[in-house]
């Protein structure tokens, strides 16, 4: 699998619950979304880190990030990194936004800049980056795309590396004092695979939420009953412990189907099935996704569960009903849900 992360903010009431961040100054906000209804806030009141891991089986070294942003303002000092690539808590490979609007990339020290090119203030762009971290001196390994044209290409082999390491294992967003950003449709995948392993072009992520119960409601509401259970989990943004569903054993599935696609979309490149989810006594438990295409269920992989509330997501990067891409229509008939492993 190559397609390591969709993120849309919609369905976070706030970043820090599913993503590390340094400071409060890390938020959603409906007052800038390219996309939906919310975007990731990271103000201006002080310099700040949000830290988005790369969940992959083996460590990657090329990977490829993808995000919409919007400037309200530019740092004051030249060679304020806005994003890092980071290796065993190392961080090591950075994009620069200069304080006129200049790209540049770099290690310990910039190393290659955009030139002409340069971001406007108050103004969504469509930011692509892919990095491979070594000692090559191969044109090609770093290279950043603005609306999908090439603003920056040069090679690794300088200065790249966090340390020795030349893999990432988390992409870091900083914000700095004085300005804010807003960041929005972000991607992240590797080169693994024989599907999204290299640029994807300007993604458009929708957000899609459950709209009527499916084939299969095994679990028990807060309403204590298993009728109408999707409008216990289809707010935007969670309740907590408000409405919820709730199953203790294993087996037991829990189906909805979901919104339509918005009119006019094009290629999918995947669906990310997200559940915000705990156990009711201490301890850990598994959970799979399924997802129910035709009369058939699917399910994902093993997701541990504890007592805190936590994210577990699931990407199909392919419709799994017949291994081809998805379409409009398959998303407008497959149910999505939750299963109780074990």
């Amino acid at each position: 699998m190559a397609l390591l992360l969709l993120e849309s903010f919609d369905a976070l009431a706030e970043v820090s619950d599913k993503y590390s961040t340094d400071t409060a100054n890390v938020t959603t906000s409906a007052t800038q979304a390219r996309t939906g209804t919310l975007s990731m806030l990271i103000d201006g009141t002080t310099s700040t880190f949000v830290y988005f891991p790369v969940l992959t089986a083996t460590r990657t070294n090329e990977i490829y990030v993808g995000f919409a942003i919007y400037l309200t303002g530019y740092p004051g000092l030249d060679g304020y990194s806005a994003i890092r690539f980071i290796g065993d808590s190392i961080a090591g490979a950075f994009l620069v936004i200069q304080d006129d609007g200049e790209l540049a990339v770099g290690g310990s020290t910039l190393q290659e800049y955009s030139g002409a090119n340069k971001l406007s203030l108050n103004t969504w762009y469509y930011i692509e980056i892919k990095m491979i971290k070594s000692n090559s001196s191969s044109a090609g390994d770093v290279i950043v795309k603005v609306d999908g044209v090439e603003w920056i290409n040069c090679d690794a082999g300088r200065d790249f590396l966090s340390g020795s390491y030349a893999w990432t294992d988390c992409v870091a967003f900083r914000g700095y004092a004085g300005a804010d950003r807003y960041i929005d449709d972000l991607y992240i995948c590797d080169e693994t695979g024989a599907q999204n392993n290299t640029f994807l072009g300007q993604l458009k992520i929708a957000t899609l939420y459950p709209s009527e119960d499916g084939n299969q409601n095994d679990f028990v509401g807060s309403d204590a009953d298993s009728i109408d259970n999707f409008l216990l989990v289809d707010e935007a943004t969670d309740d907590g412990d408000t409405t919820y569903v709730e199953s203790d054993t294993p087996t037991e599935v829990d189906l909805y189907t979901m919104d339509n696609m918005p009119a006019a979309s094009s290629s999918i490149v995947g669906v990310q099935v997200c559940s915000y989810m705990r156990t009711d006594a201490v301890g850990s438990r598994l959970a799979r996704h399924v997802a129910r295409v035709s009369t058939t269920d699917y399910e994902g992989a093993d997701m541990g569960v504890n007592y805190a509330y936590m994210w577990g997501v699931t990407t199909w990067e392919l419709n799994p009903g017949d291994s081809a891409a998805w379409e409009d229509a398959d998303i407008d008939a497959v149910e999505f849900g939750i299963k109780v492993e074990a």
